[in-house]
């Protein structure tokens, strides 16, 4: 029957997240940033400035009062971060969203701003209002000098004081954080500069006054850049640049709020208060300036892709700041941001891996996911003494642990203007960087080579270097040595005589090599040959053979130079094998020939054994007839396989009556077989019967031969002993095969398990469960239960002297045996009840014999079990000391 199958696809299309300041999407009202949302080009006026918040209101000159459009820039000069700016002239330019009204009746507001204040001895710039003046408005006012913040003082609202800062016209992160009911707060790139109780519960139409015109009856429109209302006074408007406005409806948590000002600070280059962690758009971790970063809370700036933000070089924006780096092409998610210790600038450190002097300063990586490679620069226009000229000897040095002695290092430094410059530079979270003026190594001079002997030439020169870390021999191009620091000579041996050699000594340290200076010299002239006598013997039939010289069978001596060495090759005859070397070679048949030498080749015979049988049977891996080659003297032992009622009667020929022979010669055996009986073989209990020829562990018979005596040797398990024998067995399990005979092996619980078989106290007997053995220790006889428990299948467990298993060594004592494991899985809880000891005199040690490092078997060997623990436990009504411990492989 065909089947048709259907398969219904469905797909789900899930819409595109929101963008939003680092992330932050909830309750944002208006997003304003000069790098989207005009349309203008660098220079030209604004006409509209489109807000990025699903609003979609626009920022435009609508609502008259004389106002004028501010200037759009974008321009290496006017830029923050390489991030574009919206410039207001402080005189009449501002921007309203009209009648587009932003209130707030949920628990508060946050706004922020990314702004750079030209010098203005005015104390309220406006950046931002909606409403009329302090009773009934919001406002944001900040100045080169000085900062300000209000809401409606009729509703229990602040008009702050105006209050002085020292971010002169740097660009800074102003954010402002109203908590209805409870504060207004400022803060100045992330650092809380003032804050004020409000009872203020909400801001609606009935707090602010509003207009969609800037009203001279003190009423206003959400302003940009002013006052909300009709301007009497050019100190109400703000002089300098704005770059980004984002405001919400919410006081924002601190995480959300550190998420957003994450996002500014590493879009413009804005280092934040030292106490805050940067954090990515999924409030993670990736700045640390509180752990492993704290050291380095200077300059911080990043580059890469998160969200909306999409920072493709950067460097920051304070005055000392000397590195910018650029990325491409980088991954949403990927962000690279760096920081330095505040160190000097000046190349006055000498943590260096060679020669010369780094940058004091250092700076620390922190990277989430792969920016892949980047463009390092370094502005050292500020730098005092920077070499501009021969860019070659700058590194760039990187290192996992801040020890620059034994750092790493980038060649390739370019100049642009006056920076240094690397190209594809890939780091990674954690690493150091800094900047290297490296000094070359001077070369060595009068290099001198002297023989010494017909195998050895002494080198000697001069140390002009004080950074090197050894010099690079070489002989005829390839290195041949590399010696310590500070040395001024080197012995080549080893050499040929009479050969001219060449050399080269390079000093050498972590950054490179100096150029090499150059000698050469002859070895003492060669002496005059010896020969010496080599013969070879066998004993037995054989060949030896050399490359040259031997090949005996005919010629079995040869003469060959002093030093000569030689390998022998030995083949033996039909019927012959190799056995060993003896005289002067070595067990391979290898020889140096420093003198007269005699080897010998010791070849064995072998010998043809002929079998065959007589009856119905096989013998095992012969079949009924075969021949065997074996070596002389060896020993064989013949077995055999009988059929049907057929049994091994006896062998005769070469053989002797259990089928042994000895391979003195040529030899033939001959199996008879004859008919017997049958040998059934039954069980009570557990345990297995060995009999002549296998071993049963469950019932079984075979075919014995008749008229013969075999004894039944019986074997119980753990936790049995044999009761008796019972049928046709006598009480030693002796039966006279006279006819078809049956023998029963009878097992029983050992009745000396403690506890009357119940040796851990569980109610259980042992006996029913097979995870737990009770057992005699071979060592005392004195009765262990082991109790074995996780996801562990129990193979086979058993006592038994140390000695036995190859494990003895003097040094350890084993009072209470040696437990074998055998058990199918990686780990299992053991606990071993010790019925003979009733108390703890001493705290033993227990020993495992294993692999000490898990997997390898080079580690075998004893060694003390971690993690046991011992107790004392009643069974029976006894005490009784128990070890506790987790066995894995």
């Amino acid at each position: 029957m065909k089947q048709l199958l259907t398969i219904l696809l469905l797909v789900s299309i899930t819409p595109a997240l929101q963008a939003a300041p680092g992330g932050v999407s909830s309750n944002l009202q208006l997003w304003l940033k000069a790098d989207k949302g005009i349309s203008q080009n660098n220079g030209q006026t604004i006409t509209n400035w489109l807000d990025q918040s699903t609003n979609g209101y626009t920022a435009s000159n609508t609502a008259g009062d004389g106002q004028t459009s501010p200037t759009f820039r974008n321009n290496t000069s006017d830029n923050i971060n390489f991030n574009p700016v919206v410039e207001f002239d402080g005189i009449g330019n501002g921007l309203d969203l009209a009648s587009d009204y932003i209130y707030s009746s949920n628990d508060g507001l946050t706004f922020f701003a990314v702004v750079k204040p030209d010098v203005e001895p005015d104390e309220q710039n406006f950046i931002f209002e909606f409403g009329r003046n302090k009773e009934n408005s919001y406002a944001f006012i900040y100045a080169n000098d000085a900062f300000r913040a209000w809401t409606p003082l009729d509703y229990g609202g602040k008009y702050s004081n105006i209050r002085t800062h020292s971010y002169g016209t740097n660009s800074v992160i102003y954010t402002g954080k109203v908590d209805f009911g409870t504060e207004q707060r400022i803060y100045l790139n992330g650092t809380s500069v003032y804050n004020e109780n409000i009872t203020l519960t909400q801001l609606t139409t009935n707090e602010i006054k509003e207009s969609s015109n800037h009203s001279s009856s003190n009423a206003g429109p959400v302003t940009i850049g002013r006052q909300a209302k009709s301007i009497f006074s050019n100190d109400r408007l703000f002089d300098g640049k704005i770059a980004e406005i984002i405001l919400y409806d919410v006081d924002l948590p601190d995480s959300n709020r550190n998420k957003a000002q994450s996002y500014l600070a590493i879009k413009y280059g804005i280092t934040l208060d030292s106490t805050i962690d940067y954090l990515n758009s999924s409030g993670v971790t990736i700045y640390p300036s509180t752990t492993t970063s704290s050291g380095y809370i200077n300059d911080i700036a990043g580059i890469g892709t998160d969200g909306d933000l999409n920072q493709p070089a950067s460097r920051s924006v304070n005055s000392d700041s000397v590195v910018t780096i650029t990325g491409s092409g980088i991954a949403d998610g990927n962000l690279l941001i760096w920081g330095n210790d505040d160190g000097s600038l000046t190349f006055s450190s000498n943590e260096v891996p060679g020669g010369g002097n780094r940058l004091v300063r250092e700076w620390i990586i922190a990277e989430t996911g792969d920016v892949g490679s980047v463009i390092f620069s370094f502005d050292l226009s500020s730098v005092s003494g920077a070499d501009l000229v021969d860019v070659s000897r700058y590194l760039l040095l990187i290192d996992s642990d801040g020890d620059f002695s034994n750092a790493d290092y980038t060649t390739g430094a370019t100049i642009n203007g006056s920076s240094i410059e690397f190209s594809g530079v890939d780091l990674t979270d954690g690493q150091y960087f800094s900047l290297y003026y490296h000094v070359p190594l001077e070369a060595p001079t009068n290099l001198t080579g002297s023989a010494v002997s017909q195998t050895q030439i002494n080198l000697s020169w001069t140390d002009n270097s004080t950074s090197e870390t050894g010099f690079k021999i070489e002989r005829a191009g390839s290195l041949i040595a590399t010696t310590a620091a500070d040395a001024t000579s080197y012995s080549d041996s080893s050499l040929s005589c009479g050969t001219t050699y060449s050399y080269s000594v390079k000093a050498t340290n972590a950054v490179g090599d100096s150029t090499a200076a150059i000698a050469s010299a002859t070895t003492s002239a060669c002496p005059v040959t010896v020969y010496h006598n080599l013969t070879v013997e066998t004993t037995g039939n054989g060949t030896i053979t050399t490359s040259y010289g031997i090949n005996c069978g005919t010629d079995c001596e040869h003469d060959y130079a002093d030093q000569t060495e030689l390998a022998l090759i030995a083949t033996p005859d039909t019927n012959w094998i190799f056995d060993s070397w003896t005289g002067d070679c070595d067990d391979n048949g290898e020889v140096r020939i420093n003198s007269d030498k005699t080897c010998t080749a010791n070849f064995v015979q072998q010998h043809v054994l002929t079998i065959s049988v007589e009856g119905e049977g096989t013998v095992n891996n012969c079949g009924t007839s075969c021949t065997q080659t074996h070596l002389a003297d060896e020993t064989i032992n013949l077995t055999t396989s009988s059929e049907g009622i057929w049994a091994l009667d006896n062998w005769t020929g070469d053989c002797d009556i259990n089928g042994n022979v000895t391979m003195d010669s040529d030899k033939t055996c001959t199996a008879t077989f004859v008919e017997g009986y049958p040998l059934t073989v039954n069980f009570t209990g557990k345990g297995k019967i060995i009999t002549e020829t296998q071993e049963c562990k469950t019932n079984c018979e075979e075919i014995i031969a008749a008229n013969s005596t075999i004894k039944l040797i019986a074997e119980p398990e753990i936790e049995w002993v044999l009761d008796s024998f019972s049928g046709d067995c006598d009480a030693e399990g002796n039966v006279n095969i006279t006819g078809e005979k049956s023998c029963t092996a009878n097992f029983m619980e050992d009745p000396n398990i403690p506890n009357n078989g119940d040796g851990n106290g569980d109610g259980l007997l042992d006996a029913h469960q097979p995870n737990i053995i009770s057992i005699p220790d071979q060592n005392s006889g004195n009765y262990l239960t082991i109790d074995i428990s996780k996801n562990v299948t129990v193979k086979e467990v058993y006592t038994d002297l140390a000695e036995n298993q190859g494990y003895f060594e003097e040094k350890y004592i084993f009072p209470q045996g040696l437990v074998y494991f055998e058990l199918e899985g990686t780990e299992a809880d053991i606990t071993i009840y010790y019925h003979s000891l009733t108390e703890l005199r001493a705290t033993p040690h227990f020993q495992k014999y294993g692999n000490k490092t898990p997997g390898d078997m080079n580690t075998l060997g004893w060694f003390v079990l971690p993690d046991v623990t011992f107790d004392i436990v009643e069974v029976g009504g006894k005490p009784v000391v128990t070890a506790n411990y987790h066995l894995t492989d």
